[in-house]
C-alpha cells in the first residue's frame, strides 16, 4: 500500500483567505493516531467547541435530561460498534487535553444538530462516466461558517498489529476524517453527502464513525459491506470510486443509507452523468425537502454531460442561482453555509486537485496523487 505525497502543505480556504493546514499523522494504533492529531490540531479543535452553535445551542440541548440520555446512548452504541475508533476518539481527547465528551460532540455533531432541531445542508457531487479516457468527478465540501475556520486536512498512516491503513482526508475539527472527502492507499476515493430523513435511529452509529470506518477498506466490495453493515443513526450518501485498474461500469458506486438500515446502491454506467446533493435519489424514505438541494439540482440539470475536469469545475463553481447557488457563499437565504473547498478528481493523471476558491475561476492550491 503506497503512501500519499503532497505537492504543497497549506491550503487557502474559500472564506476570507482562511488556511487549511495539512496534518501528518503517523502511528501504530488508532489511539496513538488520535493523540498525535489532538496535539497538532488542538487549537482548531478548541476553537470549534467555543463557537456559538456548539457552546450555546448543543450544550444547552445536552443539559436537558433527554439530550443527555441520547448523547450517552450514542456513545454506548459507538463503543460497542468499534472499540478501536472509540479509542481513537479517546486519543484525540488526550492529545488536546479536552474531555472525551467534547470530542464525541464533534464526532456526533450531525446527530446532535438534528436532535436539537438544527439542519445544516452539505455538499454537491458531479460524477460522469462519459465515453472518454477516464471518468470525471468533483465534490464541493459545504458546511457552516464555523467549520470553515477550524477544519483541516490529515495525511494519516497507521501501521500496527491490528490496523494497517493509509489515507488522506478533509477533516472536521476533532475527527480523523470520514464525512467529507478522502482517498486511501488502496486507490479508493470517497465523498459523502448528508441526507435528511424524517426519522432517526438513536440506537445507531453517528455518520462520522461510519465514514471513518470505511477509510480502511481495501476494495470496493469491502467498502460497500462496511457501509451497509454500519447501523446509521441518521441518513447519508457515500460515493465510492476505485481509481486503480481499468474504468468500467463497476468503478463508481453511490450508496444511500437511511436510519432503518435500508440501502440503495447505484452504479454509474458509461455515457451517463450523476449529480448528488442532500436529498434521496435512490430511496423512497420520507425526507425533509431541502430548498438548496432543489435549486442546485435544477441548475446542474441544465448542463450537458461533463466530459472534462474543466466542465466539472464550471458546474461546481456555478453561482447563477442567486438564492441557492451550487458554489455557496453564505448569503441569504442560504445563510451561513459556504463551500469550503472543492475537490476535482483527475483520473487521467490520477491526482486530486483541491481548490480553495471558486473552482470555475481559480487554480488549485493543492495537488495530491490518488
Amino acid at each position: 500500500m503506497r503512501s500519499i505525497a503532497l505537492s504543497l502543505v497549506v491550503l487557502m480556504g474559500a472564506v476570507c483567505g482562511l488556511e487549511y493546514p495539512v496534518y501528518e499523522v503517523n502511528a501504530a494504533t488508532p489511539f496513538e493516531a488520535g493523540v498525535a492529531l489532538g496535539k497538532v490540531a488542538s487549537e482548531r479543535i478548541k476553537s470549534r467547541l467555543m463557537q456559538r452553535d456548539i457552546n450555546v445551542t448543543i450544550k444547552a440541548y445536552l443539559a436537558t435530561p433527554s439530550g443527555r440520555a441520547l448523547f450517552l446512548k450514542l456513545q454506548t452504541a459507538a463503543r460497542a460498534f468499534s472499540e478501536l475508533l472509540y479509542l481513537e476518539m479517546q486519543g484525540i481527547a488526550l492529545g488536546t487535553g479536552l474531555s472525551f465528551d467534547d470530542i464525541f460532540i464533534l464526532n456526533a455533531l450531525t446527530e446532535l444538530n438534528l436532535a436539537a432541531g438544527v439542519k445544516v445542508t452539505h455538499c454537491t457531487d458531479v460524477i460522469t462516466h462519459a465515453d472518454i479516457a477516464a471518468p470525471v468527478w468533483g465534490h464541493n465540501e459545504d458546511s457552516g461558517v464555523e467549520d470553515a475556520s477550524t477544519s483541516y486536512y490529515v495525511n494519516v498512516t497507521i501501521r500496527g498489529d491490528e490496523v494497517n491503513a493509509q489515507f488522506f482526508a478533509f477533516a472536521y475539527p476533532g475527527t480523523l476524517g470520514g464525512v467529507a472527502f478522502a482517498w486511501n492507499g488502496h486507490g479508493l476515493v470517497f465523498t459523502q453527502n448528508q441526507l435528511f430523513s424524517q426519522m432517526q435511529n438513536w440506537d445507531g452509529i453517528p455518520a462520522q464513525i461510519c465514514g471513518r470506518l470505511v477509510l480502511g477498506a481495501v476494495n470496493t466490495q469491502e467498502a460497500l459491506r462496511l457501509l451497509t453493515e454500519c447501523p446509521s443513526a441518521t441518513s447519508w450518501n457515500m460515493n465510492i470510486f476505485n481509481s486503480k485498474g481499468s474504468f468500467n461500469t463497476t468503478s463508481f458506486h453511490s450508496l444511500e443509507k437511511d436510519p432503518l438500515n435500508v440501502v440503495g446502491i447505484r452504479r454509474t454506467p458509461t455515457g451517463t452523468a450523476y449529480y448528488h446533493t442532500n436529498m434521496y435519489q435512490l430511496l423512497s424514505t420520507p425526507q425533509f425537502t431541502d430548498a438548496s438541494s432543489t435549486h442546485r439540482n435544477a441548475v446542474l440539470a441544465t448542463y450537458p454531460i461533463p466530459r472534462t475536469t474543466s466542465d466539472v469545475r464550471r458546474m461546481l463553481g456555478d453561482t447563477s442561482d442567486k438564492e441557492y447557488p451550487v458554489y455557496r457563499t453564505g448569503n441569504a437565504p442560504d445563510t451561513d453555509v459556504v463551500t469550503m473547498v472543492t475537490a476535482v478528481f483527475d483520473f487521467v493523471n490520477r491526482v486530486a486537485l483541491l481548490y480553495g476558491g471558486n473552482p470555475a475561476t481559480s487554480d488549485p492550491v493543492l495537488s495530491v496523487p490518488l
